[in-house]
Order: structure tokens, then sequence, then C-alpha cells
């Protein structure tokens, strides 16, 4: 899933400030990999789990991190989608206050 922009936007966060857009993709984005992490570890056995914090310790490219969970947790497509919609679901109410804040600000 791709926290872009337009995730904001479908959220109801289009008129805030592109910089602060950024910086609140950035925080989603720290949100879910810790949030996914945590929920693969639970899945993982200890040594698929030091296989996982080998790849990792070794400056391996994101695109072969993803390519590892794909192929030893079958259900992380499902796992990365549950965790951005409960994202979303945390965000939702607070649409309404962020927006206040940044009316007031300006």
């Amino acid at each position: 899933m791709n926290i872009d922009y337009k995730f904001l936007d479908d959220l109801g966060l289009a008129s805030v400030p592109d910089d602060q857009k950024d910086l609140m993709i950035q925080d989603i984005n720290q949100i879910l990999q810790e949030r996914i992490g945590a929920r693969a570890d639970e899945a993982l056995t200890d040594e698929k789990r030091q296989e996982l914090d080998n790849l990792l310790t070794s400056n391996t490219d994101q695109a072969t991190v993803q390519n590892w969970f794909s192929a030893n947790l079958p259900n992380y497509p499902q796992l990365i989608q549950a965790e951005v919609e409960r994202v979303k679901a945390e965000i939702g109410p607070q649409v309404t206050g962020i927006l206040q804040n940044y009316s007031t600000a300006s």
C-alpha cells in the first residue's frame, strides 16, 4: 500500500498544506512499519526471525525485504491491508480536529 497525498486526500485531508502532509506520510509509514513488523514477528518461527534479522542488518534493499516477507508470510498482503485499514479507522475521527488546527494556524 502506498501512503501518499491521495491516501490523505481520500481521508478528507486534501486542504492540509503539502509540507504537513509529508510529515503525516512519514509518521503513518513509520506506524505501519512498526505494526506490520510486530505482527510479522508474532507469526515467524525463531529460525525465520533470525533469517529476517540477518537480512535487515545486511543493508538489503526494500524490494528484497518485501519479497522475503511475501515468500515467508503467506498472509502478508492481508496483514498489510488490515493495518492500513486500522490506521484509516484511527485517523478518520480525528480529521475534523486536524483540519481545524490548520484552518486556525493560517
